[in-house]
Parts: C-alpha cells; structure tokens; sequence
C-alpha cells in the first residue's frame, strides 16, 4: 500500500491535462504491468464499499455495463446481479486479469475502451462506474463524459457511482488529501447536471459516497421529476479499517471517533 501515494500522483500527473488516448493506455498498461491489484481492491475497506455499491443495484437488470472494471474484483460480485454484463477497461492486462477471473461466468464479457475518447455501447438497464472518473482531466471533460454515460440508458435505466470524497473539493469536511483533480462532489455535482438523470439515492461516509441515478424521460422532465426528492443516507463513522498508507491521507476533523487501521 506504500505506492498508492505515487500512483495517485502519477494519475495526477498524466490525467490533469488529457493526453493522447494512446499514451493514456500505454501508462494504465505499465501500472498493471507492475503490480497485481495495484489499488488494493480485496482490502476490507473496498469490500465493505462493494457491498454497499450492490446494495443501490436495482432488481431485474437485463443489460449492463461496468466501467473501469480493472481486474474484475467487483465484476465477478456484479454478474449475478445482472444478465448480460459488458465489463469494460482502457488496459489489456487488467481485462485478461479479469477475464480469468470470471471464466466461469458465460453472460460476461470484456472489452477496451477509453470512456473519454470512445463511444459507449448503449441500451443498457445498468451502468456502473466507480473509482476511475477523476482520471477523465478536466471538469469540461467530465460533463461530456456524464452525457455520453446519461445517453447509454435505456429510458428509467440506472447509473450507480462511488467515489472519493476529496480534500480539493471540500476542504473544511473529511476526504483523502490525494492530488486529483476533483472528487466524489464534484462528479456527483456534473451528473446531477445532466437534464435526464434524477438522483434516486445516495450513501455518504466521511471518505466517499456512492449515487443511484435514474434516466427520466421528457415527459417526467417536464413534470418535475428531477426535482424528486432523493433519499439521502448519512454515515457518520468509518468503521473500516484502513491500512496505515491510506489512513495517513484520510483527514476527518469533524468525526467523533478516529479512523481505524490496521497493520500489513
């Protein structure tokens, strides 16, 4: 976990100003190429963020996309949620990875794909995409992202997200001090943005939150329905353990008790 704090400056570094797609694959090639699981995505703290993602997931998902998938470790807890899963990656190590590690699972399949600079497949009941936004460079970038991913639903189709909360968006409330471009308000803010996705239900701890988003039709537009009231759970204590290299970006001034860690 000692090299999360390069990985996360790398990210800075190559994602701030959006470079050649090609050059962008080729750098996620080389962060996998490294390391297996190089964010630490079987730690207690991701888990226990897994599952409170499937729990947002609605029933009766027919069609459904992952973006960002890595290396499959919340794909393969996805799949038997949904009947047909694409799960998509920018780097061919994390998709081989991944494809391994669901060879039992016929419905899904895996494909490459730049979530800035490529189309997203559409007609789809579910999106899911998590933990790889920030890396899209600028907040312009980001809302163009947001519509493309808004116009892959199919109509009263579903978007569920979680990401960091960040220091750089809110600076006086609890988030990791990570050097990204934005965080989880940010992104929440731009797709809250989006004229057909109404926000159904969020989930907030003090280092993230995870967003159910609903596409809306015109017709429900046009008759306030973004401007349903959306269910919103506070979780005041991050009862997760996190390991030392992690706990030392976290700041959370405003808890009653501190963050716990645990020695690897």
């Amino acid at each position: 976990m000692g090299n999360l704090r390069r990985m996360y400056s790398w990210g800075r570094e190559r994602f701030f100003t959006r470079s050649h797609p090609s050059d962008v694959r080729s750098e996620f090639e080389k962060l996998f190429q490294g390391r297996i699981d190089p964010w630490n995505y079987s730690s207690s703290y991701e888990q226990t963020k897994y599952e409170r993602t499937l729990a947002l997931i609605p029933d009766g998902m027919k069609t459904a996309l992952e973006i960002g998938c890595a290396e499959g470790h919340f794909t393969v807890q996805l799949a038997p949620h949904v009947r047909t899963l694409t799960a998509c990656d920018i780097a061919d190590t994390a998709l081989e990875r991944a494809a391994r590690r669901c060879e039992a699972l016929p419905h899904v399949r895996f494909i490459r794909l730049d979530v800035a600079s490529d189309p997203i497949p559409g007609q789809l009941d579910l999106i899911v995409c998590s933990e790889m936004l920030y890396y899209v460079g600028s907040v312009g970038l980001l809302r163009q992202v947001a519509k493309k991913i808004a116009h892959a639903l199919n109509r009263n189709g579903y978007l569920v997200m979680a990401h960091m909360n960040l220091l750089v968006d809110d600076p006086d409330r609890p988030g990791f001090d990570w050097q990204l471009p934005f965080g989880g308000r940010v992104i929440g803010d731009v797709f809250q943005g989006i004229p057909i996705l109404r926000l159904v239900k969020e989930v907030r701890t003090p280092l993230y939150r995870i967003q159910l988003f609903q596409r809306i039709s015109l017709l429900q537009r046009w008759l306030g329905g973004r401007k349903s009231e959306s269910e919103i759970i506070v979780l005041n204590e991050q009862s997760t353990n996190l390991e030392p290299a992690v706990a030392n970006h976290a700041h959370c001034p405003s808890l009653t008790s501190p963050l716990k860690t645990t020695a690897i």
